[in-house]
């Protein structure tokens, strides 16, 4: 139903890391039929979803996410992880994987946290299309993406982090929630930093299903 609250947000990898909101005032809502003849939903200012059941420890990832902004403002989170011991704190323990330039909140911007923000990508546009951003890090190197564009990378001193619980659009505790709404369409998350191949093979996937580029 268009406009109707979520809730929740199934993970569809079998691994039970739903994304849920139970605070109806934050929820999302469904918007049909809004990219590609598919839908997505919409986050209010303030709105935001939070999983859990992470992997625990890891030290590389990827992260691909179709989104449409809206409104979103300086700072807000697009995705990050953290611990159960410092809960939604993307500073102490996690990383912002994906957020909004803390300046003209323009352009997105991959952020690693944990050791004094060692790793600062000044990436692509955020635009008003709906776009695939995707983050590949891990071994010391991580890389940004908008749709097929070029990368831009960066290197970083290599370590591991917790990555137990997460959230869209917010830390996940709701801290830094967006202030401002996007429409989100889909998450990937992976706990390791995909081959150039595999890179492809996934966005050629994302492309044929949301028709953005």
């Amino acid at each position: 139903i268009n406009g109707k609250g979520v809730w929740l947000w199934h993970d569809r990898s079998g691994n039970g890391r739903d994304a849920h909101q139970l605070d109806s005032t934050l929820r999302p809502t469904v918007t049909l039929a809004s990219q590609n003849s598919l839908s997505g939903f919409t986050t209010p200012a303030g709105g935001y979803l939070l999983g859990g059941n992470g992997p625990g420890t890891v030290s590389a990832g990827s992260v691909y996410l179709v989104i449409k902004p809206g409104t979103v403002g300086a700072n807000n989170r697009i995705f990050s992880l953290s611990s159960y011991a410092t809960p939604g704190n993307d500073y102490n323990g996690g990383i912002a994987a994906l957020l909004v330039d803390g300046g003209a909140a323009t352009n997105v911007r991959a952020l690693r946290t944990s050791l004094a923000n060692d790793l600062d990508i000044a990436g692509p546009t955020l635009g008003t299309s709906a776009a695939l951003f995707v983050l590949r890090w891990g071994a010391g190197s991580a890389a940004l993406r908008k749709n097929n564009g070029s990368e831009t990378s960066d290197t970083y001193t290599d370590y591991s982090f917790r990555a137990d619980v997460y959230g869209v659009a917010a830390q996940p505790n709701g801290v830094a929630a967006m202030s401002g709404t996007a429409t989100l369409y889909e998450v990937l998350w992976y706990s390791t930093k995909l081959s150039d191949g595999d890179d492809t093979t996934v966005r050629n996937y994302i492309n044929s299903k949301w028709a953005l580029w």
